[in-house]
């Protein structure tokens, strides 16, 4: 969850992981979480917005800007926590996220904070447990 258009993502960013985030009382109660990110915590490819799905609340007062799943699956390959393993697998092997977009995605532009794309084919190689070529 990103909140655009705000000054400032990183304090909301981090509110939203204290609130609904892993490990969190939502998380336990529910089994499910929401991830805050902003710039400086999702390394995404720069043309992510093209493939994004966007919901408007009837009224204007809120929209929801969605990314695609194998944006969303770089973004996780680029963090490499164990919490982001966990959620690639499970993507991958329920259809969610795909293996060969994501090798793709892995060949666009992506910002120079993302680490090198090498490290990132050998990550989901890992994953996959398959060669990419």
């Amino acid at each position: 969850m990103y909140a655009d258009g705000t000054a400032d993502p990183e304090p909301i960013s981090d509110l939203i992981d204290a609130t609904i985030g892993y490990g969190s009382m939502f998380h336990r109660t529910f089994h499910y979480y929401g991830d805050g990110f902003s710039p400086g915590t999702a390394i995404m490819p720069v043309d992510r917005r093209t493939r994004a799905t966007e919901y408007r609340v009837p009224g204007g007062g809120a929209v929801a800007i969605c990314p695609g799943a194998d944006d969303i699956a770089v973004a996780k390959l680029c963090a490499g926590r164990e919490k982001d393993g966990d959620w690639l697998r499970v993507a991958f092997e329920s259809g969610i996220a795909r293996t060969k977009a994501v090798v793709a995605l892995l060949q666009t532009s992506l910002p120079e904070t993302a680490p090198d794309v090498s490290e990132l084919e050998r990550r989901l190689a890992g994953l996959v447990g398959a060669s990419l070529d």
